[in-house]
């Protein structure tokens, strides 16, 4: 049990039915979730259930099926501007999850192709310097962090990780 309410944070409060009251942001969500998609819903799970864990979120977001099934959309431990940016990230009406997926992937392949190209410029800069040392052998470090040691004889002779 928290402590007392405090007149200010009673200011803060909507009574929803005798003896409980939530706070007028946590009424604000849930109204706008109620308009935004009628067939979804809040639920409140009351820690006090015996078949609870301690780990368990108490808000679930539903969906109310036509089959008359309740289907459970994703749980939380607030009701916050996130649950609304999750709503609406989630319906396919309002997003192209199909265009932000495409978006991910390519985000990805730009990210490996940039870190090939620094890797292929890094070994040609140190084949550079392998090509122009005036000595007969030649240590670097690749990016695996292996030593490798090249002769102008032999190529590579040794690699190894120290």
């Amino acid at each position: 049990m928290g402590l007392p309410l405090t007149p200010q944070d009673w200011s803060k409060m909507v009574q929803i039915a005798p003896g409980v009251a939530v706070e007028r942001d946590v009424l604000g969500i849930v109204d706008w979730i109620r308009e935004y998609a009628p067939e979804l819903d809040v639920l409140y799970l009351d820690p006090a259930r015996h078949d609870l864990l301690p780990s368990d979120p108490p808000y679930q977001i539903i969906e109310r099926c036509r089959d008359g099934q309740i289907r459970i959309i994703f749980s939380c431990w607030t009701l916050d501007h996130s649950v609304k940016e999750r709503i609406i990230a989630a319906d396919t009406q309002h997003t192209d999850v199909l265009a932000r997926l495409e978006a991910n992937n390519q985000a990805v392949r730009n990210a490996q192709e940039r870190a090939f190209r620094d890797e292929m410029a890094e070994m040609h800069d140190k084949t550079k310097h392998l090509l122009r040392n005036p000595k007969t052998s030649y240590r670097f470090r690749n990016s695996q962090n292996e030593l490798i040691v090249v002769e102008d004889d032999r190529g590579v002779v040794k690699r190894a990780t120290d």
